[in-house]
């Protein structure tokens, strides 16, 4: 795993987390261009010691009231609660 922790950190736009057990890596990339991204996830799928790879995406909008909805408990894109009544 440290091998694999030391080449993740060597590559540009890749920034890596390791979680407390060691076992599980998170990766905070950041591309110019959508070719840019792909070849990057093609490098890290590459590694040997990668045995799998899931993307998620976050964005937080700037120009909104409250910037950063995870920080006031609520989730983005959720549906407010007279939604959710049956």
């Amino acid at each position: 795993m440290a091998a694999v922790v030391a080449e993740l950190g060597a590559m540009g736009g890749c920034d890596v987390v390791a979680a407390r057990t060691g076992e599980l890596l998170l990766l905070v990339t950041e591309t110019d261009t959508q070719a840019a991204d792909r070849a990057l996830r093609a490098r890290i799928e590459g590694l040997e010691g990668v045995r799998g790879l899931l993307l998620t995406f976050g964005d937080i909008d700037p120009d909104t009231e409250d910037p950063d909805p995870l920080a006031s408990g609520v989730k983005a894109n959720s549906p407010s609660p007279e939604a959710r009544r049956p």
